[in-house]
């Protein structure tokens, strides 16, 4: 099996990534109890995407080498679900992430498009500002955007922006109609025209 890293580089999956990987500590302590583990460069990487925070722990105590940016990367670019806010201020705790103005501001619009209100939320309540409107978000990440999060931030007071036909044009190039027949929905609602 093979994995595309954070930066597109392929790798093999061992044994150990892909315990790390689905989430199963129970098989990563049995295997440390028999011999040392040989971590890769893809370990946390896994974890991150398809494991729990116990795990993530667990390998940084254990000496998995990672990048803790190239991790939040992970987390805030699954489709699964997997940034979650304790996971997030884990990181930040280990000193991951641009927790800056601006790089909350990404982070918001990495969980508009592929994240969950929750998750949104969080970033909200720990200072995040909103992007200048939700056509950022559209064309920064058209392919995997959850419509149902762009209504619930418009809904707590994110800046619609001006829905053009170019910016559903745009959305429609990319197999999004969900996301276009929304916009016209709310356009006139919110006060922009498609």
């Amino acid at each position: 099996m093979l994995y595309e890293d954070i930066k597109g580089a392929r790798h093999v999956v061992t044994l150990v990534d892909a315990a790390a990987a689905f989430d199963d500590a129970s098989v990563l302590r049995w295997l440390h109890a028999r011999q040392p583990l040989e971590f890769t460069d893809i370990t946390m990487q896994l974890a991150a995407r398809g494991g729990g925070l116990p795990t993530l722990k667990w390998l940084r105590s254990q000496g998995c080498p990672h990048d803790m940016n190239d991790i939040a990367r992970v987390l805030l670019k699954s489709r699964h679900g997997a940034a979650t806010p304790p996971k997030l201020a884990w990181v930040r705790s280990c000193g991951g992430c641009d927790w800056s103005a601006r790089g909350m501001t990404d982070m918001l619009v990495a969980a508009l498009a592929h994240g969950t209100p929750a998750l949104a939320r969080w970033l909200r309540v720990e200072g995040a500002r909103w992007p200048a409107d939700l056509t950022e978000v559209v064309k920064t990440n058209v392919k995997r955007i959850k419509t149902c999060n762009l209504l619930w931030a418009v809904q707590q007071g994110c800046p619609f922006g001006r829905w053009t036909s170019e910016v559903c044009e745009f959305a429609l190039g990319h197999g999004v109609l969900s996301l276009v027949k929304w916009s016209i929905e709310h356009s006139a609602r919110w006060g922009s025209r498609s």
